[in-house]
């Protein structure tokens, strides 16, 4: 169960920043890394 959770949050997580920020789809995951290691807002 715990892999499904993470999975769901990591969904979320992509949805929600492609949602949020205008980055291209081809970046997002160095976007979210930066969100991630950058701001402390999560």
């Amino acid at each position: 169960m715990s892999i499904d959770r993470l999975t769901a949050e990591r969904t979320r997580a992509r949805n929600a920043a492609s949602g949020q920020l205008p980055f291209d789809r081809r970046s997002g995951g160095l976007a979210l890394i930066r969100i991630k290691s950058g701001s402390g807002r999560l």
